[in-house]
């Protein structure tokens, strides 16, 4: 059966083999209206590019339900359960519009009480976490998640998730093989859908660069700037979560994200690139499994991070972009010449927007390069005379210079484009 009229509204197409609805009780309490019940559905199937970009199945899924509605607000109460297969957890939910303040209030509670892990890989809906088929796991877990959001107190946001397991370990990996950074891969990047040139992360490429091999510089230059805590937290960072949620729903899109380095090295190796709600889930759960049950050491994930990131067009590993910008070896980089590469992880395709018509670089990548410099001063990853360096000029000499539009020097003229950018330390 389709569901008519969402799929012309909003590009999704749904449908199901049953669906049945049960209203057992309507009563007014006060001034709330009171509804429960319960509806059931066999073989759901949902299609959006948003979601997934494949259909998305749920076999089986039972709601009991316990709406609440008052004067300005609508609640799914923490009686209410949701079966999905074998799992089963309580949520809460509420949504309050205010026209006093003209405030809003978000609030999200959902509890899974003790259940086998096995059970909730099987239970994990078709087409959503394609890396997970065909995994196995043993012993239990409980999960909790608080979210609460305050419109005119945004920065009293609440996001409290606590993941509890018992003897919990994978013994069969699916599509995803987290064991595969262990040892020598080879690597192709996804643009647009489409597979890169392979790079191979082994010693078998002369580009490939062990991390004790990388100038101390860079290594703390782009921890520094990318994830100042990467060896001590476990995949995820809390306080960047809320920031992000804090900013994207004032922005009301998707405007800033909080990837550690494990998430990026997550997405780059396993996953593809595209905004899909299935891909961003993956990689938490992916990360999750990875930092937890240690997997691989955080040495080796940055030594693997280091060497397939994108540094340029067409330019992957920190070996190949030492040469590509610098014409030397990564362990022989400067704090400057660091400072710019860490700059340009985020966005290594546009490095030359940097540069002035004379391959110089401009006074506002100079002054973020001096505030990367100054913090890892004030945290003791470097001492006073290493930031004489920051006097010195960053010159390009390798290929990357050809990418920068020149202008003679009899004919300078000022920059018509002006990049405006938000820095997040």
């Amino acid at each position: 059966i389709q569901i008519p009229y969402i799929d012309e509204r909003y590009n999704l197409k749904a449908g199901f083999d049953s669906i049945r609805l049960n209203i057992k009780n309507i009563e007014m309490d006060g001034n709330e209206l009171h509804i429960d019940g319960t509806s059931s559905l066999a073989n759901f199937t949902v299609n959006h590019p948003k979601i997934s970009t494949k259909d998305v199945v749920i076999k089986k899924a039972n709601f009991d339900y316990n709406f609440v509605f008052g004067e300005d607000f609508i609640a799914i109460d923490s009686s209410s359960t949701v079966t999905l297969n074998k799992m089963k957890f309580s949520p809460y939910v509420f949504y309050q519009k205010t026209k006093e303040d003209k405030n809003q209030i978000y609030a999200l509670k959902v509890k899974i009480p003790k259940m086998k892990a096995q059970d909730f890989i099987v239970s994990l809906p078709e087409g959503l976490f394609t890396n997970f088929e065909g995994m196995e796991a043993e012993g239990n877990f409980s999960y909790n998640l608080e979210f609460l959001y305050n419109k005119n107190k945004p920065r009293e946001l609440v996001f409290d998730s606590n993941f509890k397991k018992e003897n919990l370990k994978i013994i069969k990996y699916g599509e995803a093989n987290l064991n595969k950074l262990n040892s020598s891969f080879t690597y192709r990047a996804i643009i647009n859908g489409i597979r890169q040139r392979a790079v191979e992360v082994s010693p078998s490429n002369s580009n490939f660069t062990p991390l004790g091999e990388i100038s101390p510089y860079l290594r703390k230059a782009v921890l520094t700037s990318e994830d100042p805590s990467f060896f001590s937290h476990r995949g995820f960072i809390n306080e960047a979560f809320k920031q992000s949620i804090i900013k994207n729903i004032k922005t009301k899109r998707f405007s800033r994200g909080a990837s550690t380095i494990s998430m990026q090295l997550i997405k780059n190796v396993f996953l593809t690139r595209e905004k899909t709600l299935s891909r961003k889930l993956e990689e938490i759960l992916l990360v999750y499994i990875l930092e937890n049950n240690r997997i691989s050491s955080k040495e080796r994930m940055l030594e693997v991070y280091f060497n397939i990131i994108e540094w340029g067009p067409n330019v992957y590993g920190i070996g190949e972009a030492s040469l590509f910008y610098f014409g030397k070896h990564p362990s022989n980089l400067t704090l400057n010449e660091s400072l710019f590469l860490a700059s340009i992880v985020p966005r290594p395709r546009s490095f030359a927007w940097q540069f002035d018509g004379q391959a110089r670089l401009k006074d506002t990548y100079i002054k973020r390069n001096h505030y990367i410099a100054d913090l890892m001063l004030r945290r003791g990853l470097l001492e006073a005379q290493d930031t004489l360096q920051k006097q010195f000029p960053v010159e390009i000499i390798g290929p990357a210079r050809s990418f920068i539009k020149l202008q003679p020097l009899d004919s300078l003229v000022l920059d018509k484009i002006e990049i405006d950018e938000e820095f997040d330390f």
